[in-house]
Formats: C-alpha cells, structure tokens, sequence
C-alpha cells in the first residue's frame, strides 16, 4: 500500500472515528487502524494487523496511522486540541475552529507566534526564539523580524 493510499484510507474512516471527541495519538491511531482493517481485503488485512517495526505490540497499521496523522495535520483536517495532562489530543479541525479555517497572511502568523513567545519566555533573543522553535539561527530571522521594532 502506497502512502497516498495509506493516507486516502485514513482520511476516509477518520471523521466517524474522531467526530465529536478528542483522543490521544494512541488511542486515536488504534482505532483508526481497526476502521482502515475493516475494508481490506484478506491478504494486505494480515499484514496490517501485524505487528509493526515501530513500537513494541504496536501493529504496522497503527503506526501507518500515526503517519497518516501527520499528513492530515498539514493538510488542516486535524489539529491538536488542549493537552490534558501529558496528553495531546486530535480533534478534527473543523469542529474545533467551528468551521473551515480561513487563510492566514504568513507574515502576521510568524508576527503574532513570535509575540506569544516573548509574552511567556521574554526578553529574549532571535537565538532564543530560534532554540525553542527548533530551527537554526538564521532560519529565524524573518519570523524575528516581524516584531523586531
């Protein structure tokens, strides 16, 4: 099975799966593997239940699953919700936002994602905005920029 395949699949069971609840990566990639193995036939059904390189008893759908998440997150069809505890939880991001989410200019994003960082670790420095994002130095600049003045 392809990645697009694996992600169609995923995207397909994924609403009746999540609709108006919140789960964990774990619980959510469980159930969503067991939605995808219902509609495989016998042969690629086996070796998606089996178990995967990924995590001990974990099977390889689930961590196909868990792949296929990432995907939808970028695609804006789940999103995080608020972590409870040391969980975070998918939501499905139209049920969150009340809706499909409009565009955002990157520009005022990077600003106001910059701005929420010096209101909880301020004052600070590109580096540091750079260190806690993850990202080099450089890398940034632009989003520094924005708020610099």
């Amino acid at each position: 099975m392809s990645l697009e395949e694996a992600t169609d699949r995923t995207r397909s069971v994924l609403s009746d799966v999540l609709k108006c609840r919140q789960l964990a990566i774990n619980e959510l990639g469980a159930e969503l593997a067991q939605a995808v193995a219902g509609n495989l036939p016998s042969a690629p059904r086996r070796a998606w239940d089996s178990e995967g390189p990924y995590a001990k008893a974990q099977s390889l759908g689930e961590g196909v699953t868990h792949f296929c998440l990432r995907i939808l997150t970028l695609e804006r069809v789940v999103c995080f919700a608020n972590r409870e505890g040391k969980k975070l939880s998918f939501v499905l991001l139209k049920e969150w936002l009340g809706g499909k989410p409009s565009h955002v200019n990157a520009e005022v994003a990077r600003a106001e994602l910059a701005r929420r960082y010096l209101r909880c670790y301020g004052p600070s420095s590109r580096a540091d905005l750079a260190a806690w994002m993850g990202i080099a130095s450089g890398d940034a600049t632009s989003w520094w920029q924005e708020i610099e003045d």
